[in-house]
């Protein structure tokens, strides 16, 4: 398998939650601070590796970290549940709506 060049693969050291790093980068001040750092090459926003580095994340105790890992864990349970009983509600509305245009109801 092959990756593009451009593309950065970040990796959590010991110790340090990667869906808390990742929730630091996607928050409104870390993709500020991205922004900020990344230069504009033929109207793309390019950032190496090197200044992903350099970006200071504040460290959370490693308790923290686990708390916060296990309740993005169940949201992301809950919105699939949620996904799937929207998914059947569909489902039965649109059975409902068919047998209601034969008239069947």
């Amino acid at each position: 398998m092959a990756y593009a060049g451009y593309l950065v693969r970040l990796r959590a050291s010991e110790g340090n939650s990667p869906d808390y790093i990742s929730a630091f980068l996607n928050s409104r001040y870390g993709k500020a601070v991205l922004r900020g750092m990344c230069k504009s090459i033929v109207g793309m926003a390019n950032i190496n590796a090197r200044e992903v580095q350099a970006i200071r994340i504040p460290k959370a105790p490693s308790a923290t970290q686990m708390q916060f890992e296990q309740r993005v864990a169940a949201v992301e349970s809950n919105k699939a549940r949620h996904r799937t009983a929207l998914a059947e509600l569909d489902a039965l509305f649109a059975s409902l709506q068919s047998r209601a245009f034969r008239g069947e109801l």
